[in-house]
């Protein structure tokens, strides 16, 4: 059962919640309205399949360094807090 008291008792819950919903679905009108935008331009379904992939290069290419690089990040920061000469110091990164 999904629990739906946030967006009943709090208003900027409500905000985010609805400006994310807004901000998704037009992320998704325009994934779908450039290829065929360009399927009606160029009448090529080989242009609209090299559309796709230079949508999905960037996001396979970034994804695995995203990933890692906060990891990294953190582990600097933290390790760089480990071997500060003042004890509880906090990381500040």
């Amino acid at each position: 059962m999904l629990d739906l008291t946030p967006l009943r008792t709090s208003r900027d819950y409500r905000l985010v919640f609805a400006g994310g919903t807004v901000s998704g679905f037009g992320s998704f009108i325009t994934y779908v309205t450039i290829p065929f935008q360009v399927a009606h331009l160029t009448n090529d379904p080989l242009m609209v399949g090299l559309l796709g992939v230079c949508e999905l290069v960037p996001c396979w290419s970034w994804r695995s360094w995203a990933g890692r690089w906060p990891t990294i990040w953190t582990a600097a920061c933290w390790s760089g807090a480990a071997s500060s000469p003042w004890p509880r110091s906090p990381p500040y990164c």
